[in-house]
């Protein structure tokens, strides 16, 4: 049984965003990881097309049992490159906060969560994440559009008294961008 389920059993992601996470791989890895996508429904994904969420994060069920939450941070940390993101981003703020629209562009049909951000200083940021993807794919993507973005630096920790991969609905990360 997959341990990361969606929130409604509409959901679809876009192509795209399982594209990248697929080119997070080493290129001698993308048949295992493309076979692994197959299993669970999803052959040889098109960028355009839109498949069953439910099947995605069956897939990062294996993911994550397979190759670990380090790996789930590199996929995280790379999605900014490669998925749809919102135009205009100028700073590492702006593109912080930005993380849900990109995200919504991502996912249809239905209740998806979010990462619903809000600014608590000049540079420091808290998200609170209520999707149903994995804590460490979370962490890496925030601190993947951070470092993207950042003049020099960024710091991403989880600060929240729940955490989903304990069971709570949501986690809470502070970003320190410098």
């Amino acid at each position: 049984m997959p341990k990361y389920k969606p929130i409604e059993s509409d959901i679809e992601v876009l192509g795209s965003s399982i594209i990248s996470t697929i080119n997070s791989f080493p290129d001698k890895r993308e048949t295992e990881l493309k076979q692994i996508f197959a299993e669970h429904g999803i052959k040889n994904p098109n960028e355009e097309e839109w498949y069953p969420n439910e099947a995605n994060l069956a897939a990062m069920s294996t993911l994550y049992e397979k190759f670990g939450a380090g790996m789930l941070e590199k996929i995280g940390r790379d999605k900014p490159k490669n998925i749809i993101w919102p135009p205009n981003i100028e700073t590492a703020v702006d593109a912080v906060m930005s993380i849900d629209e990109a995200y919504q562009k991502n996912h249809r049909n239905g209740k998806i969560g979010g990462y619903h951000a809000e600014q608590v200083g000049k540079n420091r940021i808290e998200l609170v994440c209520d999707n149903p993807y994995p804590c460490p794919l979370d962490q890496g993507l925030i601190e993947g559009v951070a470092f993207e973005f950042a003049d020099k630096t960024a710091m991403v920790s989880e600060i929240g008294e729940e955490c989903r991969e304990e069971g709570g609905e949501h986690c809470t990360y502070k970003v320190d961008l410098y």
